[in-house]
């Protein structure tokens, strides 16, 4: 009898893994792909840590603004303000306004100071040389000014007042062929204002007739002139006067004669 081999029966475990050994090396069938999702989009994202760190941070949470550096202070203009013509010799205004009347010039080669302004700051005042405490008013668009404006007084337009009453009787001689009473004499009057105001006057003759005060207003510088007349009852010389008295007093008076043959 032949002597048998002794095999030992193979264990389960080593069995398993040469099988497992084996399905490494068969290629993968399309249904083996199948069952997972091709997509690369299918990512798992694992769950990242806290960006905020566990402990407290070295850096304040409230940023603070900087400080803003202040505009530097300007220092005001203190040069005394003055003014020269644009073009040539300029009239001046005995107040500020085309209303008043010319009170003098001012030169185009001189630099003169600048003593007051109106209130709207359109016109200027300043003292005439050579007349000391006599002042004139300009345009401001009639000149070049310097120094510093702002610090100019605000003066007040000035009261106008009666310049010149002129009477003028005619004719100066009447001779007439006979002297038959009353005889008449022409006159005419006029009233001149240097600017805007209103003139209270008195008509009066030398007969001892008068008319009562009146008032009128003048609305710009200038002359109103009136009509009238003198009656006369004897020879001899007569006069009209007319009398101002607002505002200011000033008189003006014009003579006749009559001469009998």
């Amino acid at each position: 009898m032949a002597q048998g081999v002794n095999v030992k029966p193979l264990s389960l475990l080593t069995l398993l893994v040469c099988l497992g050994l084996s399905a490494c090396n068969l290629p993968l069938s399309s249904d083996t792909l199948e069952g997972r999702d091709a997509s690369p989009s299918a990512t798992v994202v694992e769950d990242l840590p806290s960006a905020t760190p566990d402990r407290a941070s070295p850096f304040p949470t409230d940023t603070p603004i900087p400080s803003q550096t202040p505009n530097p202070t300007m220092t005001p203009d203190l040069t005394p303000a003055s003014m020269r013509s644009k073009a040539g010799d300029i009239l001046c205004r005995f107040g500020p306004g085309l209303r008043y009347g010319v009170g003098g010039s001012l030169r185009t080669d001189v630099s003169l100071a600048i003593t007051a302004r109106n209130g709207a700051g359109d016109w200027f005042q300043f003292e005439l040389p050579g007349f000391p405490g006599k002042f004139c008013w300009v345009s401001a668009n009639d000149v070049d000014t310097n120094g510093n404006l702002a610090q100019l007084s605000v003066a007040q337009a000035p009261l106008s007042f009666v310049t010149n009453v002129s009477v003028l009787v005619d004719p100066p001689v009447l001779e007439p062929v006979t002297c038959v009473f009353p005889l008449t004499f022409n006159v005419t009057f006029s009233i001149e204002t240097i600017g805007p105001t209103f003139v209270t006057f008195q008509r009066s003759q030398s007969t001892g007739s008068s008319i009562a005060p009146e008032t009128v207003e003048f609305i710009e510088a200038g002359s109103r002139t009136y009509e009238d007349s003198l009656r006369v009852d004897e020879a001899g010389e007569h006069w009209f006067q007319v009398s101002v008295s607002s505002p200011n007093s000033i008189n003006g008076q014009g003579f006749g004669v009559v001469v009998c043959p």
